[in-house]
């Protein structure tokens, strides 16, 4: 066998590793950018909707271990809290931050670079009061102050875990979407489609956690790599309480019924192309041919794909008569005729039973 020099390794180890750190960071720019406008444009009909300042912001320590030598190489990343992410159009930009901007100061308050820093930089960017917000960030060009908008959206952080399967899934706090859907996924029209789709969940309070299962999707929590909470927040496990929630979680066939129809609603308010949409899940029926007959607690792909595309069909003749555009809710004495019902009262009164 041919000799190789454990420092070539050593070194093709590290190019493999920041390849993989780069890949990993544009899944989360493209997340995070489709889960910022859908929260944000939807944050009225949010039950749990609070300012955000539109970045994320982390650490050395706040990466995964063995993506952390590739960040501090490729990003730059130390002890020191820095600004990884900023949508397009949110306060950040505005204000004219970019991303490798070091947060030097919120308000009066100085960041030091270490773990109490951290955790107090996560709580004042967090938990936001009324008003402007005043940082202090550092750059190539040395230190400078700006002056931050925030503006409202959902509640609800979101993460990528690098798992395989098309799948995501929410537990009433936070959504995660799974690598594999992002492959599978043919457009940011079809991936908004399934986070409004979490979404949906999270605000129609659908979840409620269970105990059986819980084990297994803990362990899947496990498997996350890149975990990196929306709005500049280290959710700290949040995956791996998400991954119990959603193993253990049942969700109905009337609740997943809900969540696709108020998620295209969710989908057409932030300015994402519903038409076609519904297509998703005919590609879905190819793949995995038995979601095309078994109904176990979803519903049948060919259900999904229909009610999709009269959730849409409800959504265009809105636009065309100038009606605001908002989920039909469920009625006294029944849900409206030819939608999908609302199971949120059922599911909160079967929950606290």
């Amino acid at each position: 066998m041919p000799a190789v020099a454990s420092a070539d390794v050593d070194a093709e180890a590290q190019k493999q590793a920041d390849l993989a750190l780069k890949l990993r960071m544009d899944d989360q720019t493209r997340v995070l950018a489709v889960a910022y406008r859908l929260m944000t444009a939807n944050a009225e009909l949010c039950p749990s909707s609070k300012p955000t300042l539109g970045l994320s912001v982390t650490t050395i320590d706040g990466m995964p271990k063995p993506m952390r030598a590739a960040a501090s190489r490729s990003l730059g990343l130390t002890a020191a809290p820095t600004v990884i992410w900023i949508p397009p159009d949110g306060a950040a930009d505005k204000a004219g931050l970019k991303a490798g901007d070091r947060v030097v100061a919120v308000a009066d308050w100085t960041v030091t670079p270490d773990s109490a820093g951290q955790r107090g930089i996560e709580q004042r960017l967090t938990n936001l009061g009324p008003g402007d917000v005043n940082l202090k960030v550092a750059g190539p060009e040395g230190e400078r102050l700006t002056t931050l908008h925030p503006v409202m959206s959902c509640g609800y952080s979101i993460a990528i875990a690098d798992l395989d399967e098309p799948n995501a899934a929410a537990d009433g706090s936070h959504i995660v979407v799974n690598r594999g859907m992002l492959r599978f996924v043919k457009n940011d029209d079809e991936l908004a489609l399934i986070i409004a789709h979490e979404l949906a969940h999270d605000s129609e309070r659908h979840i409620r956690s269970k105990q059986a299962n819980a084990t297994a999707g803990l362990v899947a929590g496990g498997a996350v790599d890149v975990l990196f909470a929306l709005g500049g927040i280290n959710t700290q496990g949040a995956f791996m309480r998400a991954g119990q929630a959603a193993g253990a979680g049942f969700h109905s066939v009337e609740f997943e019924a809900e969540a696709d129809y108020v998620g295209v609603y969710y989908m057409a308010r932030a300015g994402y192309n519903t038409e076609g949409v519904e297509d998703f899940w005919r590609r879905i029926a190819a793949e995995h041919y038995n979601t095309i007959f078994v109904k176990n607690d979803h519903p049948t792909a060919p259900a999904r794909y229909l009610s999709i595309a009269r959730a849409r069909t409800e959504i265009d003749a809105k636009r065309k008569a100038g009606t605001a555009l908002t989920p039909e809710r469920k009625k006294a004495g029944g849900p409206p005729a030819d939608k999908p019902a609302s199971a949120t009262s059922a599911a909160e009164t079967k929950a606290a039973a």
